[in-house]
C-alpha cells in the first residue's frame, strides 16, 4: 500500500481546527438521510487526527465504466479514477484489483470508504455496494485464512503477509457488520471492537433521537476538532482539502 506524502504531512498541520458537518437529518418521514460523508465519519474515534474519505458511487458515475467483467477493465476504471484525480486520497486504490481476488471487495463494489489514524490506532470502513454481500466477504476470508471469533475475523502477521500482499495493514482484523452493510478494518482487535462498539451506540442514540418527539436536523460527524479531513468526489466534485 502507498501512502501519499501530502496526506503523511498532514499531521504537522493538525493543530488548524478543522469540522467537518456531514451531518444527517431525520424526520417521522426520512428516518436516516445523513449524506455518505456523515455516515462515514461518525465511524472514527472522536481522537481521530487525520482522515481520508473517497465516495466510489460518485466515482463510478463520473467514469461510466462499460463493464467490470474483465480485469482489463477494471484495471483501466482503477487507472482513469487516479489520471482524472477522482482517487487520490484512497488507501485501497493501489491494489484494489488483488484486493477483490483475496476479501471478495475494493473499491469496484462498495459504495465508499473512509481511513482515519489516532495515536492510539487505525480504521479502514467501506460501505457494501449492492452487488455486495457479507457472506461473500465471509466466504473470501475463511479462503484466505482468517478465524472468526467474537464476530470479528482476524489473521496472524505471517498468513497476511503472503496471502495480502501489499494491501493495508487495517485489513488484518475485520467486522462484518452485515445489517448495516459495512466492512470494518484495524490493525489492532482493540481498536476494531472500539470502533464497532462506537458503532452501535451511535445506532441506539440515532433510534432513541427518532422518537415520536424528535425532529432534529442535523448532527455531525464521529469526531471533533484538530482533525483534518480530506475527500474525493463529494456532491460530484473532487475535492483536494479542507
Amino acid at each position: 500500500m502507498r501512502l501519499r506524502a501530502p496526506l503523511i504531512a498532514l499531521v504537522a498541520l493538525v493543530t488548524i481546527a478543522v469540522l467537518v458537518t456531514g451531518g444527517w437529518a431525520a424526520s417521522r418521514a426520512q428516518p436516516d438521510a445523513r449524506t455518505p460523508l456523515g455516515s462515514a465519519t461518525e465511524l472514527l474515534a472522536p481522537n481521530t487526527r487525520i482522515a481520508s474519505f473517497t465516495d466510489w458511487t460518485k466515482v463510478r458515475e463520473e467514469i461510466e465504466p462499460a463493464s467490470f467483467a474483465e480485469g482489463a477493465n477494471r484495471e483501466a476504471f482503477m487507472l482513469r479514477a487516479h489520471e482524472q484525480d477522482l482517487s487520490y486520497r484512497s488507501v485501497l486504490e493501489d491494489e484494489a484489483i488483488d484486493m477483490r481476488r483475496v476479501f471478495g471487495w475494493s473499491p469496484l463494489n462498495i459504495d465508499w470508504e473512509i481511513y482515519g489514524r489516532a495515536n492510539d490506532g487505525a480504521l479502514l470502513a467501506a460501505r457494501m455496494g449492492d452487488n455486495l454481500s457479507a457472506a461473500t466477504v465471509e466466504e473470501h476470508l475463511q479462503d484466505a485464512g482468517y478465524t472468526e471469533a467474537a464476530g470479528l475475523w482476524s489473521t496472524t502477521v505471517d498468513n497476511f503477509a503472503s496471502r495480502a500482499t501489499g494491501q493495508p495493514s487495517t485489513l488484518r482484523n475485520i467486522a462484518i457488520l452485515g445489517g448495516d452493510r459495512l466492512i470494518l478494518g484495524s490493525d489492532r482487535v482493540g481498536y476494531l471492537e472500539d470502533a464497532v462498539a462506537r458503532h452501535r451506540g451511535n445506532a441506539r442514540a440515532r433510534r432513541r433521537a427518532l422518537g415520536p418527539r424528535s425532529t432534529r436536523a442535523a448532527r455531525r460527524g464521529g469526531f471533533g476538532r484538530g482533525a483534518e479531513v480530506h475527500r474525493c468526489l463529494r456532491d460530484g466534485e473532487p475535492v483536494r482539502s479542507y
